[in-house]
Protein backbone atom coordinates (compact mmCIF):
# COMPACT_ATOMS: atom_id res chain seq x y z
CA UNK A 1 0.00 0.00 0.00
CA UNK A 2 3.01 2.55 0.74
CA UNK A 3 4.08 1.64 -2.58
CA UNK A 4 0.47 2.65 -4.39
CA UNK A 5 0.56 5.22 -2.29
CA UNK A 6 3.67 7.11 -3.06
CA UNK A 7 2.87 5.89 -7.18
CA UNK A 8 -0.25 8.49 -6.31
CA UNK A 9 1.72 11.26 -5.22
CA UNK A 10 3.99 10.87 -7.69
CA UNK A 11 1.19 11.28 -10.27
CA UNK A 12 0.02 14.23 -8.06
CA UNK A 13 3.58 16.26 -7.90
CA UNK A 14 3.77 15.30 -12.13
CA UNK A 15 -0.01 16.45 -12.23
CA UNK A 16 1.30 19.69 -10.21
CA UNK A 17 4.42 20.30 -12.65
CA UNK A 18 2.37 19.96 -15.49
CA UNK A 19 -0.11 22.25 -14.71
CA UNK A 20 2.36 24.89 -13.59
CA UNK A 21 4.49 24.55 -16.40
CA UNK A 22 2.13 23.88 -19.61
CA UNK A 23 0.85 26.84 -20.02
CA UNK A 24 3.82 28.85 -20.33
CA UNK A 25 5.40 26.56 -21.93
CA UNK A 26 2.51 26.52 -24.68
CA UNK A 27 2.39 30.30 -24.70
CA UNK A 28 6.19 30.57 -25.25
CA UNK A 29 5.96 28.19 -28.28
CA UNK A 30 2.76 30.17 -29.89
CA UNK A 31 2.96 32.71 -32.34
CA UNK A 32 1.33 36.35 -30.98
CA UNK A 33 -1.11 36.86 -34.11
CA UNK A 34 -3.47 39.98 -35.22
CA UNK A 35 -6.08 39.63 -32.87
CA UNK A 36 -5.59 37.19 -30.55
CA UNK A 37 -6.50 38.03 -26.86
CA UNK A 38 -3.68 40.30 -25.20
CA UNK A 39 -1.21 40.61 -28.55
CA UNK A 40 -0.02 43.48 -29.58
CA UNK A 41 -1.83 45.73 -32.14
CA UNK A 42 0.08 47.17 -34.66
CA UNK A 43 -0.40 49.55 -37.20
CA UNK A 44 2.85 48.72 -39.92
CA UNK A 45 4.12 51.80 -42.24
CA UNK A 46 6.41 51.96 -44.99
CA UNK A 47 7.51 54.74 -46.35
CA UNK A 48 7.67 54.29 -50.15
CA UNK A 49 7.09 55.85 -53.78
CA UNK A 50 4.01 55.42 -55.65
CA UNK A 51 4.01 54.05 -58.76
CA UNK A 52 8.00 53.49 -59.13
CA UNK A 53 8.65 51.56 -55.68
CA UNK A 54 5.60 48.62 -56.80
CA UNK A 55 7.60 45.44 -57.02
CA UNK A 56 8.54 46.27 -53.21
CA UNK A 57 5.60 47.48 -52.22
CA UNK A 58 4.08 44.09 -53.49
CA UNK A 59 6.60 42.20 -51.76
CA UNK A 60 6.81 43.81 -48.39
CA UNK A 61 2.77 43.24 -48.12
CA UNK A 62 2.87 39.99 -49.26
CA UNK A 63 6.02 38.76 -46.85
CA UNK A 64 5.36 40.52 -43.42
CA UNK A 65 3.38 43.39 -43.53
CA UNK A 66 0.07 41.28 -43.88
CA UNK A 67 1.05 39.91 -40.39
CA UNK A 68 0.08 43.44 -38.89
CA UNK A 69 -3.16 44.66 -37.04
CA UNK A 70 -3.35 47.65 -39.80
CA UNK A 71 -0.95 48.35 -42.59
CA UNK A 72 -0.24 51.44 -44.56
CA UNK A 73 2.23 53.11 -47.44
CA UNK A 74 3.11 56.21 -47.22
CA UNK A 75 3.91 58.02 -50.20
CA UNK A 76 3.84 61.73 -52.47
CA UNK A 77 1.13 62.84 -54.21
CA UNK A 78 1.37 65.49 -56.95
CA UNK A 79 -2.09 66.05 -57.69
CA UNK A 80 -1.04 67.54 -61.27
CA UNK A 81 0.19 63.92 -62.49
CA UNK A 82 -1.69 61.98 -63.98
CA UNK A 83 -0.56 59.11 -62.11
CA UNK A 84 -2.29 59.52 -58.73
CA UNK A 85 -1.88 56.88 -56.16
CA UNK A 86 -5.18 54.77 -55.21
CA UNK A 87 -6.97 55.01 -51.43
CA UNK A 88 -5.76 51.13 -51.52
CA UNK A 89 -2.79 48.64 -52.52
CA UNK A 90 -4.47 45.08 -53.13
CA UNK A 91 -1.77 42.45 -54.51
CA UNK A 92 -2.90 41.47 -57.59
CA UNK A 93 -1.60 38.23 -59.31
CA UNK A 94 0.18 36.12 -56.58
CA UNK A 95 3.76 36.79 -56.60
CA UNK A 96 5.27 33.64 -57.73
CA UNK A 97 8.70 32.08 -56.12
CA UNK A 98 10.11 30.28 -58.67
CA UNK A 99 13.41 28.98 -57.58
CA UNK A 100 13.27 26.20 -54.58
CA UNK A 101 9.81 27.22 -54.12
CA UNK A 102 7.63 25.83 -57.13
CA UNK A 103 4.91 28.44 -58.07
CA UNK A 104 4.44 29.64 -54.22
CA UNK A 105 2.36 32.54 -53.29
CA UNK A 106 1.71 34.06 -50.16
CA UNK A 107 -1.13 36.35 -49.30
CA UNK A 108 -2.14 37.26 -53.12
CA UNK A 109 -5.09 38.99 -51.64
CA UNK A 110 -3.44 41.26 -49.10
CA UNK A 111 -4.53 44.82 -48.62
CA UNK A 112 -3.29 48.29 -47.21
CA UNK A 113 -3.81 51.62 -47.14
CA UNK A 114 -1.86 54.30 -48.82
CA UNK A 115 -1.69 57.65 -47.09
CA UNK A 116 -0.48 60.25 -49.48
CA UNK A 117 0.37 63.93 -49.51
CA UNK A 118 1.48 66.86 -52.18
CA UNK A 119 4.71 67.37 -50.43
CA UNK A 120 5.43 71.22 -51.04
CA UNK A 121 8.29 73.14 -51.24
CA UNK A 122 11.64 73.63 -52.64
CA UNK A 123 13.49 70.40 -53.07
CA UNK A 124 12.41 66.88 -54.69
CA UNK A 125 11.12 64.05 -53.47
CA UNK A 126 13.51 61.51 -52.47
CA UNK A 127 13.20 58.27 -50.82
CA UNK A 128 16.74 57.35 -51.39
CA UNK A 129 20.44 57.81 -50.13
CA UNK A 130 22.17 59.65 -53.05
CA UNK A 131 24.24 63.09 -53.30
CA UNK A 132 20.82 65.16 -54.77
CA UNK A 133 18.83 64.06 -52.19
CA UNK A 134 21.30 64.55 -49.93
CA UNK A 135 21.87 68.31 -51.08
CA UNK A 136 18.22 68.64 -52.83
CA UNK A 137 15.87 66.22 -51.13
CA UNK A 138 12.99 67.09 -48.41
CA UNK A 139 12.20 63.71 -46.96
CA UNK A 140 12.13 64.81 -43.26
CA UNK A 141 9.38 67.05 -44.97
CA UNK A 142 7.47 64.20 -46.60
CA UNK A 143 8.06 62.31 -43.18
CA UNK A 144 6.71 64.77 -40.48
CA UNK A 145 3.45 66.10 -42.58
CA UNK A 146 2.86 62.28 -43.37
CA UNK A 147 3.09 61.63 -39.44
CA UNK A 148 0.00 64.68 -39.20
CA UNK A 149 -1.99 62.81 -41.64
CA UNK A 150 -1.46 59.72 -39.82
CA UNK A 151 -2.01 60.97 -36.50
CA UNK A 152 -5.72 62.41 -38.27
CA UNK A 153 -6.55 59.42 -39.57
CA UNK A 154 -5.62 56.79 -36.52
CA UNK A 155 -6.04 59.51 -33.57
CA UNK A 156 -8.11 62.39 -34.10
CA UNK A 157 -10.59 60.58 -35.51
CA UNK A 158 -10.83 57.46 -32.93
CA UNK A 159 -11.03 60.62 -30.13
CA UNK A 160 -14.06 62.29 -32.37
CA UNK A 161 -17.42 61.70 -31.06
CA UNK A 162 -18.10 58.01 -32.27
CA UNK A 163 -15.31 57.33 -33.19
CA UNK A 164 -14.28 54.76 -31.66
CA UNK A 165 -12.43 56.53 -28.53
CA UNK A 166 -8.90 55.60 -27.28
CA UNK A 167 -8.85 51.84 -26.97
CA UNK A 168 -9.51 51.42 -30.66
CA UNK A 169 -6.08 53.94 -31.86
CA UNK A 170 -3.39 51.12 -32.43
CA UNK A 171 -1.00 50.30 -29.52
CA UNK A 172 1.88 50.52 -31.68
CA UNK A 173 3.14 52.73 -34.91
CA UNK A 174 6.16 51.13 -36.78
CA UNK A 175 7.62 53.15 -39.70
CA UNK A 176 10.19 51.02 -42.16
CA UNK A 177 11.45 51.68 -45.09
CA UNK A 178 10.06 49.37 -48.01
CA UNK A 179 13.26 47.41 -48.35
CA UNK A 180 13.01 45.74 -44.78
CA UNK A 181 11.86 42.86 -43.67
CA UNK A 182 10.15 43.09 -40.04
CA UNK A 183 9.61 39.62 -37.89
CA UNK A 184 6.18 40.86 -36.83
CA UNK A 185 5.38 38.01 -34.58
CA UNK A 186 8.99 38.48 -32.62
CA UNK A 187 8.22 42.34 -32.28
CA UNK A 188 4.53 41.18 -30.76
CA UNK A 189 6.34 38.85 -28.24
CA UNK A 190 8.78 41.07 -27.14
CA UNK A 191 6.48 43.47 -26.20
CA UNK A 192 4.41 41.32 -24.59
CA UNK A 193 7.64 40.01 -22.43
CA UNK A 194 8.47 43.74 -21.43
CA UNK A 195 5.68 44.47 -20.28
CA UNK A 196 5.78 47.23 -22.56
CA UNK A 197 2.53 50.04 -21.95
CA UNK A 198 1.75 51.43 -25.06
CA UNK A 199 0.03 54.73 -23.36
CA UNK A 200 3.87 55.46 -22.17
CA UNK A 201 6.21 56.77 -24.16
CA UNK A 202 8.64 54.69 -26.01
CA UNK A 203 10.69 55.24 -29.03
CA UNK A 204 12.60 52.27 -30.02
CA UNK A 205 14.96 50.16 -32.77
CA UNK A 206 18.39 50.15 -33.17
CA UNK A 207 20.10 53.02 -32.16
CA UNK A 208 23.10 54.54 -33.77
CA UNK A 209 26.22 56.55 -32.21
CA UNK A 210 28.06 57.13 -35.93
CA UNK A 211 26.74 61.05 -36.08
CA UNK A 212 27.51 63.24 -33.72
CA UNK A 213 24.68 66.21 -33.23
CA UNK A 214 24.45 69.40 -30.76
CA UNK A 215 20.34 68.66 -30.45
CA UNK A 216 20.52 64.92 -30.30
CA UNK A 217 20.24 64.86 -26.74
CA UNK A 218 18.01 61.68 -26.35
CA UNK A 219 19.63 59.36 -28.75
CA UNK A 220 18.96 58.10 -32.51
CA UNK A 221 17.29 55.43 -34.17
CA UNK A 222 17.94 53.80 -36.88
CA UNK A 223 15.13 55.29 -39.30
CA UNK A 224 14.84 51.74 -41.45
CA UNK A 225 12.83 50.20 -38.08
CA UNK A 226 11.16 52.78 -35.51
CA UNK A 227 8.68 51.23 -33.33
CA UNK A 228 6.80 53.95 -31.73
CA UNK A 229 4.15 53.30 -28.82
CA UNK A 230 1.09 55.59 -29.28
CA UNK A 231 1.64 57.63 -26.30
CA UNK A 232 4.89 58.48 -27.66
CA UNK A 233 3.88 59.41 -31.39
CA UNK A 234 0.88 60.92 -29.89
CA UNK A 235 3.14 63.01 -27.83
CA UNK A 236 5.50 63.63 -30.54
CA UNK A 237 2.99 65.05 -33.20
CA UNK A 238 1.33 67.01 -30.57
CA UNK A 239 4.00 68.72 -28.75
CA UNK A 240 6.41 69.17 -31.59
CA UNK A 241 5.37 68.06 -35.30
CA UNK A 242 2.35 70.67 -35.05
CA UNK A 243 4.75 73.56 -34.20
CA UNK A 244 6.93 72.95 -36.99
CA UNK A 245 7.08 75.93 -39.66
CA UNK A 246 7.68 74.39 -43.50
CA UNK A 247 10.64 76.03 -45.28
CA UNK A 248 9.38 77.37 -49.09
CA UNK A 249 10.79 79.67 -51.92
CA UNK A 250 7.94 82.34 -50.97
CA UNK A 251 9.44 82.16 -47.27
CA UNK A 252 13.06 82.65 -48.36
CA UNK A 253 12.36 85.52 -50.74
CA UNK A 254 10.50 87.18 -47.89
CA UNK A 255 13.16 86.67 -45.44
CA UNK A 256 15.93 88.09 -48.23
CA UNK A 257 13.28 90.82 -48.59
CA UNK A 258 13.59 92.06 -45.13
CA UNK A 259 17.68 91.51 -45.46
CA UNK A 260 17.66 88.52 -43.05
CA UNK A 261 20.21 85.60 -43.67
CA UNK A 262 18.06 82.35 -44.98
CA UNK A 263 19.32 79.22 -43.42
CA UNK A 264 16.16 76.22 -43.04
CA UNK A 265 18.44 74.32 -40.67
CA UNK A 266 18.79 77.28 -38.03
CA UNK A 267 15.67 78.84 -35.95
CA UNK A 268 15.12 78.25 -32.17
CA UNK A 269 13.78 75.22 -32.02
CA UNK A 270 15.96 71.92 -33.22
CA UNK A 271 13.09 70.22 -34.23
CA UNK A 272 12.52 71.89 -37.37
CA UNK A 273 11.81 71.69 -41.31
CA UNK A 274 15.21 69.81 -42.23
CA UNK A 275 16.53 69.23 -46.08
CA UNK A 276 17.81 66.50 -46.82
CA UNK A 277 17.39 62.51 -46.15
CA UNK A 278 18.16 62.22 -42.38
CA UNK A 279 14.47 61.53 -41.66
CA UNK A 280 15.68 59.41 -38.76
CA UNK A 281 18.01 62.33 -37.17
CA UNK A 282 14.94 64.65 -37.39
CA UNK A 283 12.70 62.27 -35.66
CA UNK A 284 15.37 61.61 -32.99
CA UNK A 285 15.86 65.30 -32.28
CA UNK A 286 12.32 66.25 -31.93
CA UNK A 287 11.45 63.25 -29.58
CA UNK A 288 14.52 64.10 -27.56
CA UNK A 289 12.95 67.86 -27.53
CA UNK A 290 9.98 66.55 -25.05
CA UNK A 291 12.27 64.33 -23.28
CA UNK A 292 12.08 60.62 -25.06
CA UNK A 293 14.78 58.81 -24.92
CA UNK A 294 15.97 56.94 -27.96
CA UNK A 295 15.84 52.99 -26.62
CA UNK A 296 17.97 50.02 -27.78
CA UNK A 297 15.69 47.01 -28.74
CA UNK A 298 18.67 43.87 -27.62
CA UNK A 299 18.86 40.63 -26.15
CA UNK A 300 20.49 39.65 -22.50
CA UNK A 301 23.90 39.87 -23.99
CA UNK A 302 23.65 43.73 -25.78
CA UNK A 303 23.63 42.51 -28.91
CA UNK A 304 20.88 44.60 -31.11
CA UNK A 305 17.60 42.98 -32.20
CA UNK A 306 16.95 45.53 -35.31
CA UNK A 307 19.75 44.66 -37.47
CA UNK A 308 20.45 47.19 -40.62
CA UNK A 309 21.75 45.23 -43.20
CA UNK A 310 21.03 41.23 -44.00
CA UNK A 311 21.71 39.01 -41.30
CA UNK A 312 24.83 37.35 -43.29
CA UNK A 313 26.50 40.93 -43.39
CA UNK A 314 26.51 41.68 -39.54
CA UNK A 315 27.89 38.03 -39.44
CA UNK A 316 30.84 38.38 -42.14
CA UNK A 317 31.79 42.15 -41.13
CA UNK A 318 34.02 42.67 -38.44
CA UNK A 319 34.21 46.22 -36.46
CA UNK A 320 37.68 48.02 -35.71
CA UNK A 321 39.15 50.90 -37.61
CA UNK A 322 40.98 51.10 -41.23
CA UNK A 323 44.61 51.65 -41.31
CA UNK A 324 44.15 55.04 -41.15
CA UNK A 325 42.48 54.94 -38.01
CA UNK A 326 39.02 55.50 -39.51
CA UNK A 327 35.94 53.64 -38.81
CA UNK A 328 35.83 50.74 -41.97
CA UNK A 329 32.16 51.99 -42.61
CA UNK A 330 29.73 54.50 -40.90
CA UNK A 331 27.96 51.99 -39.39
CA UNK A 332 30.82 50.17 -37.42
CA UNK A 333 31.67 53.65 -35.17
CA UNK A 334 31.77 53.17 -31.53
CA UNK A 335 30.27 49.93 -31.57
CA UNK A 336 31.03 47.47 -28.74
CA UNK A 337 33.77 45.50 -29.97
CA UNK A 338 32.85 42.02 -28.20
CA UNK A 339 29.89 41.76 -30.85
CA UNK A 340 32.46 40.67 -34.24
CA UNK A 341 30.93 38.43 -36.62
CA UNK A 342 29.40 35.26 -34.96
CA UNK A 343 28.81 37.08 -31.96
CA UNK A 344 27.46 40.01 -33.56
CA UNK A 345 23.62 39.49 -33.44
CA UNK A 346 20.93 37.70 -31.29
CA UNK A 347 19.37 34.14 -32.82
CA UNK A 348 17.25 34.51 -35.23
CA UNK A 349 13.94 33.51 -32.98
CA UNK A 350 14.60 37.08 -31.75
CA UNK A 351 15.64 39.18 -34.61
CA UNK A 352 13.17 42.18 -35.54
CA UNK A 353 14.16 43.62 -38.40
CA UNK A 354 16.56 43.18 -41.28
CA UNK A 355 17.16 45.48 -43.96
CA UNK A 356 18.89 45.99 -47.70
CA UNK A 357 16.70 43.67 -49.75
CA UNK A 358 17.35 45.62 -52.93
CA UNK A 359 16.99 44.05 -56.91
CA UNK A 360 14.75 41.12 -57.73
CA UNK A 361 17.31 38.26 -56.05
CA UNK A 362 16.88 39.74 -52.88
CA UNK A 363 13.07 40.68 -52.84
CA UNK A 364 12.63 37.27 -53.23
CA UNK A 365 14.32 36.54 -49.82
CA UNK A 366 11.87 38.01 -48.11
CA UNK A 367 9.23 35.46 -48.75
CA UNK A 368 11.99 33.34 -47.59
CA UNK A 369 12.01 34.88 -44.09
CA UNK A 370 8.74 34.73 -43.97
CA UNK A 371 8.74 30.96 -44.42
CA UNK A 372 11.75 30.80 -42.39
CA UNK A 373 9.87 33.00 -39.37
CA UNK A 374 6.88 30.37 -39.55
CA UNK A 375 9.02 27.54 -39.51
CA UNK A 376 10.78 28.72 -36.05
CA UNK A 377 7.74 28.64 -34.50
CA UNK A 378 7.14 25.36 -35.76
CA UNK A 379 10.52 23.88 -34.40
CA UNK A 380 9.20 24.62 -31.03
CA UNK A 381 6.25 23.41 -30.84
CA UNK A 382 7.78 20.28 -32.13
CA UNK A 383 10.34 20.48 -29.38
CA UNK A 384 7.06 21.38 -26.54
CA UNK A 385 5.36 17.70 -28.53
CA UNK A 386 6.57 15.49 -25.94
CA UNK A 387 5.54 17.09 -22.65
CA UNK A 388 2.17 17.88 -24.24
CA UNK A 389 1.89 14.37 -24.74
CA UNK A 390 3.06 13.17 -20.95
CA UNK A 391 0.95 15.82 -19.98
CA UNK A 392 -2.18 14.72 -21.60
CA UNK A 393 -0.81 11.48 -20.71
CA UNK A 394 -2.17 12.48 -17.03
CA UNK A 395 -4.99 14.21 -17.61
CA UNK A 396 -3.89 17.96 -18.65
CA UNK A 397 -4.22 19.67 -21.28
CA UNK A 398 -3.63 23.05 -22.52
Amino acid sequence: QSGDAGALRGLELSRRVCAESLPAAVAAATPPRAGDAGAPRLLCMVLTAWPKRDPYMRVALESWMSQCDQAAFLVSDDPNSTARPPERFITGEPYKVTDSYSNLALFPLSEARIIAINVTGGGRDCTGNNPTCWREGYLWRKVWQLYLKVYDLYIASALEEGGGGWTSVPEWFIKADDDSFLFVSHIRRHIQEQGLDPDEPHFMGRTLTHLKHKDLQGGMVSGNCLIMSRGAFKKLVEEMLVGIVERTARDKAQAEARGQEWNPNHILSPCIDRYGPAEDLATSICFGMINVTAKQVEDAEGRPKCLVMQYRDHLLSKHGLSESGEPKDWFWANLDPSHELAKCCPSLDEIFHLHSFKGAERLRRMYEYHLLEQRLWEVKQEALAPLRQACAALGVHV
